[in-house]
């Protein structure tokens, strides 16, 4: 997962047994990033995005 996120900024923000959520920022000089879970949430430059992980798959993401 991280290749496809080369150059943004990883912050572990919660662990609680198998659940853990991840806040990535896209700097203002990459290309925006493409999440697909549910529907394809596309993430752009400068922002940020809340990801999800249950046994560390993705379960869900929320662009701030």
């Amino acid at each position: 997962m991280r290749v496809t996120f080369d150059g943004c900024g990883f912050e572990r923000t919660t662990v609680e047994g198998d659940l853990s959520v991840w806040k990535v920022h896209v700097p203002i000089d990459q290309q925006p990033i493409r999440i697909d879970t549910d529907k394809l949430i596309e993430v752009s430059a400068g922002s940020d995005v809340m990801l999800t992980f249950r046994r560390e798959a993705l379960e869900s993401a929320l662009p701030l």
